[in-house]
């Protein structure tokens, strides 16, 4: 086989480690996986020959479909990750105005509940 060719399957397996790296939410590694794939397909250009064009072809496909996952999937883990942050703002509003209502002290407290009598 081909050394491109090799170079594909690898980074095909690579893509299939940070399609579930991300769906694990994992991001770190996800990124890892990716940067050596990303390396590993322009090193695979290099070996292109015409005799195993189809074969390559084959290959860039699959990597196309596999791309549209690893992207489906950065979309969904940012929309997540976008309404944690929104629910961790939310929360820290109303933490805030808690403590504010505690910081005011007898202002919180009802005027017929301070009589002495």
């Amino acid at each position: 086989m081909n050394k491109g060719l090799r170079k594909m399957d690898e980074a095909l397996r690579l893509g299939g480690k940070e399609l579930l790296c991300l769906q694990a939410g994992e991001i770190e590694d996800a990124e890892v996986h990716s940067k050596k794939r990303i390396a590993l397909v322009r090193e695979a250009g290099r070996f292109f020959q015409a005799d195993i064009a189809e074969d390559f072809k084959a290959k860039l496909i699959e990597m196309h479909s596999l791309q549209a996952r690893l992207t489906e999937e950065a979309k969904r883990l940012y929309a997540a990750l976008q309404e944690e942050y929104r629910q961790g703002k939310q929360n820290a509003r109303q933490q805030r105005g808690y403590n504010k209502a505690l910081s005011a002290g007898s202002l919180a407290t009802p005027v017929y509940m301070d009589r002495s009598s």
